[in-house]
């Protein structure tokens, strides 16, 4: 009796991990693949394959900066929402200026890279930790 206890508690608590509270099943959809990324002197377009039942897609990019004056290295984050591929953020050189080392002169950037994963909203939905696309994409400079 005691194990049937055990086995049905250890079942309840892997089911309140994996379910959320509407009754779907979080990490509902798969991660995006063939994540793309190629970055021109005025906009970055980042591209991937459609994910079933992927509503919109939430594409973060990640910037390496190196400070002018110190030359330590720093990352920021950006997050975009897209209802589909590609994205084109255009003139992402403003977009994305930092200042790493605080000499009131903005770095450079030395590395540019994407992850991009699929959202199905709505409030029915339950949590949306679904996968992000794995590893990150480093966007490259035309040939």
């Amino acid at each position: 009796m005691a194990k049937v206890r055990l086995i049905v508690a250890m079942l309840a608590a892997v089911m309140m991990t994996w379910w959320s509270p509407g009754g779907v099943l979080a990490n509902h959809l798969l991660a995006p693949l063939n994540v793309g990324c190629l970055q021109s002197d005025a906009n970055l377009d980042v591209t991937w394959e459609p994910v079933g039942d992927a509503q919109k897609y939430s594409v973060d990019v990640i910037v390496t900066y190196v400070g002018s004056a110190s030359g330590e290295e720093a990352s920021q984050e950006f997050s975009f929402s897209a209802l589909s591929s590609p994205l084109t953020i255009e003139e992402y050189g403003d977009a994305f200026t930092a200042d790493v080392d605080l000499d009131l002169i903005n770095d450079q950037v030395i590395r540019i890279d994407v992850k991009v994963k699929g959202l199905h909203p709505g409030n029915s939905q339950g949590r949306q930790n679904n996968p992000f696309s794995s590893p990150l994409v480093e966007c490259s400079q035309p040939v």
